[in-house]
């Protein structure tokens, strides 16, 4: 879970939770309306950091790697 704050006063304004581990990233939008966290199950989860409320999930893509030929 991450826990946001008030910086003025100190006091927890909202905690926001989904993740299924530990957030080991967190990034708040330029104009502060997001804040992006990113979990150790490879989840990113967009967040209102003023409601708390979820606004998007990014789930991570299984990458198959490409094997190189010689080219002629």
């Amino acid at each position: 879970e991450v826990r946001v704050y008030e910086t003025a006063s100190g006091k927890k304004k909202t905690t926001l939770s989904g993740h299924a581990g530990s957030v080991f990233a967190l990034k708040f939008s330029p104009d502060g309306k997001r804040l992006y966290t990113a979990g150790f199950e490879g989840i990113i989860r967009v967040f209102d950091p003023a409601s708390g409320s979820l606004q998007a999930i990014f789930y991570p893509v299984p990458v198959t790697p490409v094997r190189q030929t010689a080219q002629n």
